[in-house]
Protein backbone atom coordinates (compact mmCIF):
# COMPACT_ATOMS: atom_id res chain seq x y z
CA UNK A 1 0.00 0.00 0.00
CA UNK A 2 1.10 3.53 -0.75
CA UNK A 3 0.24 6.30 1.68
CA UNK A 4 -1.19 9.43 0.04
CA UNK A 5 -0.85 12.86 1.64
CA UNK A 6 -1.82 16.38 0.61
CA UNK A 7 1.28 17.95 -0.97
CA UNK A 8 0.77 21.36 0.65
CA UNK A 9 -0.52 20.46 4.11
CA UNK A 10 0.96 17.01 4.57
CA UNK A 11 -2.45 15.79 5.77
CA UNK A 12 -2.91 12.03 5.33
CA UNK A 13 -5.55 11.33 2.66
CA UNK A 14 -5.55 7.54 2.51
CA UNK A 15 -3.83 4.61 0.90
CA UNK A 16 -3.84 3.14 -2.60
CA UNK A 17 -2.40 -0.04 -4.05
CA UNK A 18 0.43 -0.16 -6.59
CA UNK A 19 -2.16 -1.38 -9.09
CA UNK A 20 -4.36 1.69 -8.42
CA UNK A 21 -1.33 3.97 -8.79
CA UNK A 22 -0.44 2.40 -12.14
CA UNK A 23 -4.04 2.86 -13.29
CA UNK A 24 -3.96 6.56 -12.30
CA UNK A 25 -0.68 7.11 -14.12
CA UNK A 26 -2.05 5.40 -17.26
CA UNK A 27 -5.16 7.62 -17.12
CA UNK A 28 -3.06 10.78 -16.80
CA UNK A 29 -0.83 9.75 -19.71
CA UNK A 30 -3.91 9.12 -21.86
CA UNK A 31 -5.30 12.56 -20.96
CA UNK A 32 -1.99 14.17 -21.99
CA UNK A 33 -2.03 12.31 -25.34
CA UNK A 34 -5.64 13.33 -25.94
CA UNK A 35 -4.97 16.98 -25.10
CA UNK A 36 -2.15 17.06 -27.68
CA UNK A 37 -4.49 15.75 -30.38
CA UNK A 38 -7.31 18.07 -29.30
CA UNK A 39 -4.87 20.99 -29.49
CA UNK A 40 -4.94 20.62 -33.29
CA UNK A 41 -8.68 21.30 -33.48
CA UNK A 42 -8.53 25.12 -33.07
CA UNK A 43 -6.04 25.43 -35.98
CA UNK A 44 -8.20 23.16 -38.08
CA UNK A 45 -11.36 25.16 -37.35
CA UNK A 46 -9.62 28.50 -37.97
CA UNK A 47 -8.19 27.43 -41.31
CA UNK A 48 -11.29 25.64 -42.57
CA UNK A 49 -13.57 28.52 -41.55
CA UNK A 50 -11.99 30.67 -44.26
CA UNK A 51 -13.99 31.00 -47.47
CA UNK A 52 -10.81 30.31 -49.44
CA UNK A 53 -10.53 26.83 -47.87
CA UNK A 54 -13.11 25.47 -50.34
CA UNK A 55 -12.69 24.35 -53.96
CA UNK A 56 -15.44 26.78 -54.99
CA UNK A 57 -16.55 30.28 -54.05
CA UNK A 58 -18.12 29.93 -50.59
CA UNK A 59 -20.04 33.11 -49.74
CA UNK A 60 -20.23 32.22 -46.04
CA UNK A 61 -18.98 29.48 -43.75
CA UNK A 62 -20.81 28.44 -40.58
CA UNK A 63 -19.23 26.07 -38.05
CA UNK A 64 -21.16 23.72 -35.76
CA UNK A 65 -19.63 21.27 -33.30
CA UNK A 66 -20.75 18.15 -31.51
CA UNK A 67 -18.73 16.06 -29.08
CA UNK A 68 -17.42 13.96 -31.99
CA UNK A 69 -17.60 16.20 -35.08
CA UNK A 70 -16.92 19.61 -36.55
CA UNK A 71 -19.34 20.56 -39.32
CA UNK A 72 -18.68 23.32 -41.87
CA UNK A 73 -21.74 24.68 -43.69
CA UNK A 74 -20.25 26.34 -46.76
CA UNK A 75 -22.63 27.46 -49.46
CA UNK A 76 -24.22 24.48 -51.23
CA UNK A 77 -22.13 21.87 -49.40
CA UNK A 78 -21.46 20.58 -45.89
CA UNK A 79 -18.14 19.11 -44.77
CA UNK A 80 -18.11 16.99 -41.61
CA UNK A 81 -14.87 16.06 -39.85
CA UNK A 82 -14.56 13.56 -37.07
CA UNK A 83 -12.74 14.88 -34.00
CA UNK A 84 -9.73 12.79 -32.92
CA UNK A 85 -11.42 11.43 -29.80
CA UNK A 86 -11.75 8.06 -28.08
CA UNK A 87 -14.97 7.81 -26.08
CA UNK A 88 -14.81 4.08 -25.47
CA UNK A 89 -17.77 3.29 -27.72
CA UNK A 90 -15.99 4.96 -30.67
CA UNK A 91 -12.35 5.69 -31.46
CA UNK A 92 -11.37 8.34 -34.01
CA UNK A 93 -7.85 8.92 -32.66
CA UNK A 94 -5.89 8.07 -35.82
CA UNK A 95 -6.08 9.43 -39.34
CA UNK A 96 -6.78 5.94 -40.66
CA UNK A 97 -9.67 5.43 -38.22
CA UNK A 98 -11.22 8.79 -39.15
CA UNK A 99 -10.90 7.95 -42.88
CA UNK A 100 -12.49 4.54 -42.29
CA UNK A 101 -15.42 5.92 -40.28
CA UNK A 102 -16.02 8.71 -42.81
CA UNK A 103 -16.39 6.01 -45.49
CA UNK A 104 -18.67 4.02 -43.19
CA UNK A 105 -20.87 7.07 -42.56
CA UNK A 106 -21.25 7.64 -46.30
CA UNK A 107 -21.93 3.95 -46.99
CA UNK A 108 -24.58 3.67 -44.28
CA UNK A 109 -26.33 6.99 -44.82
CA UNK A 110 -26.49 6.73 -48.61
CA UNK A 111 -29.06 3.98 -48.09
CA UNK A 112 -31.67 6.60 -47.09
CA UNK A 113 -30.14 9.77 -48.57
CA UNK A 114 -28.13 8.87 -51.69
CA UNK A 115 -28.35 12.39 -53.16
CA UNK A 116 -27.08 14.01 -49.95
CA UNK A 117 -23.97 11.96 -49.11
CA UNK A 118 -21.51 12.76 -51.89
CA UNK A 119 -18.39 11.01 -50.63
CA UNK A 120 -15.23 11.32 -48.56
CA UNK A 121 -12.75 14.08 -49.39
CA UNK A 122 -9.28 14.91 -48.07
CA UNK A 123 -8.34 17.87 -45.92
CA UNK A 124 -4.90 18.92 -47.14
CA UNK A 125 -2.16 21.33 -46.16
CA UNK A 126 -1.40 23.77 -48.96
CA UNK A 127 1.13 26.54 -48.31
CA UNK A 128 0.75 26.30 -44.51
CA UNK A 129 -3.07 26.44 -44.69
CA UNK A 130 -5.62 23.67 -44.46
CA UNK A 131 -8.12 23.30 -47.30
CA UNK A 132 -10.79 20.85 -48.40
CA UNK A 133 -10.08 18.79 -51.53
CA UNK A 134 -6.64 20.35 -52.09
CA UNK A 135 -3.57 18.85 -53.74
CA UNK A 136 -1.24 19.02 -50.73
CA UNK A 137 -0.34 16.68 -47.87
CA UNK A 138 -3.43 14.86 -46.53
CA UNK A 139 -3.95 15.72 -42.86
CA UNK A 140 -7.54 14.53 -42.37
CA UNK A 141 -10.71 13.41 -44.12
CA UNK A 142 -14.25 14.76 -44.25
CA UNK A 143 -17.67 13.57 -45.33
CA UNK A 144 -18.94 15.85 -48.09
CA UNK A 145 -22.69 16.33 -48.29
CA UNK A 146 -25.14 18.37 -50.29
CA UNK A 147 -26.53 21.08 -48.02
CA UNK A 148 -30.26 20.91 -47.45
CA UNK A 149 -32.30 24.09 -46.99
CA UNK A 150 -32.57 25.15 -43.34
CA UNK A 151 -36.37 25.02 -43.56
CA UNK A 152 -36.24 21.38 -44.72
CA UNK A 153 -35.20 20.02 -41.32
CA UNK A 154 -37.67 18.06 -39.25
CA UNK A 155 -37.24 20.57 -36.42
CA UNK A 156 -38.05 23.54 -38.68
CA UNK A 157 -41.06 21.81 -40.18
CA UNK A 158 -42.37 20.84 -36.73
CA UNK A 159 -41.92 24.44 -35.56
CA UNK A 160 -43.91 25.72 -38.53
CA UNK A 161 -46.69 23.20 -37.91
CA UNK A 162 -46.02 21.82 -41.40
CA UNK A 163 -46.12 18.16 -40.39
CA UNK A 164 -49.43 16.43 -40.04
CA UNK A 165 -49.70 13.47 -37.63
CA UNK A 166 -50.18 11.09 -40.57
CA UNK A 167 -46.90 12.33 -42.12
CA UNK A 168 -45.06 11.65 -38.87
CA UNK A 169 -46.65 8.20 -38.62
CA UNK A 170 -45.58 7.42 -42.20
CA UNK A 171 -42.03 8.57 -41.41
CA UNK A 172 -41.98 6.39 -38.28
CA UNK A 173 -43.14 3.35 -40.26
CA UNK A 174 -40.47 3.92 -42.90
CA UNK A 175 -37.68 4.22 -40.33
CA UNK A 176 -38.93 1.16 -38.43
CA UNK A 177 -39.12 -0.84 -41.66
CA UNK A 178 -35.61 0.22 -42.60
CA UNK A 179 -34.23 -0.96 -39.28
CA UNK A 180 -36.06 -4.29 -39.48
CA UNK A 181 -34.10 -5.17 -42.66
Amino acid sequence: MIKVSDKETGQFLGEITNEDLKYLIDQLEEEVRASRVHGQIPELIDDLSRRSAYPYEAATVEVCQTHISVVFLAGPFVYKLKKPVDLGFLDFTTLEKRRHFCHEEVRLNRRLAPDVYLGVVPVTRVQDRLVFEGAGEVVDFAVKMRRLPDDATLQARLGDGALAPETLAKLGRRIAGFHRR
